[in-house]
């Protein structure tokens, strides 16, 4: 398409577009900057490359000005199956034993058993510890020596960390 490929660098687009600009005399520089634009468009450079039939229509549908001839014979002429993005399933691993934080040790049986525990947060996210650690920690540290921000400290009583992993 007037010489431009999906490679191309940002400065190697540029340059090709001047030099395109200066070979046609200024005459067709609307055209040029439509192009231009689909060139630097990164769904379109995507769908250029990879030829899948809904990234093509992604873009018909999200391009401000889309070149609509040229999209829709690739999407008549392509062999390529669509993209289909499949979700994993995540599951709480039950039966592991979570340990303190602060100490190491088993702070319970599995994440689902009733205990006492703390829950430590700052920017970084939060931590489980016992309570006698989390309570000498913070009257060492009240401060997260990571992201320098004060560290919540919550004591949960009774209580079982799927729960608590699920309420905050």
């Amino acid at each position: 398409m007037l010489g431009y490929n999906a490679t191309m660098s940002s400065l190697e687009r540029k340059e090709h577009h001047e030099k395109l600009k200066s070979k046609y005399n200024n005459k067709i520089n609307d055209e040029l900057e439509y192009a231009y634009g689909w060139m630097g468009n990164g769904n379109f450079l995507d769908a250029l490359q990879n030829q899948a039939p809904n990234q093509i229509e992604y873009c018909k549908r999200s391009m401000e000005h889309p070149p609509l001839k040229l999209l829709e014979k690739m999407q008549q002429e392509t062999t390529v199956r669509s993209i289909t993005l499949t979700r994993t399933k995540c599951e709480a691993d039950i039966m592991s034993k979570p340990s303190c934080y602060l100490c190491g040790k088993t702070l319970a049986n599995s994440i689902v058993s009733i205990t006492d525990f703390s829950l430590l947060k700052c920017n970084c996210g939060q931590q489980y510890a016992h309570i006698s650690c989390a309570d000498k920690h913070i009257s060492n540290n009240s401060q997260c020596g990571i992201c320098k921000k004060y560290i919540m400290l919550n004591h949960i009583r009774h209580s079982n960390l799927h729960k608590t992993l699920l309420r905050f």
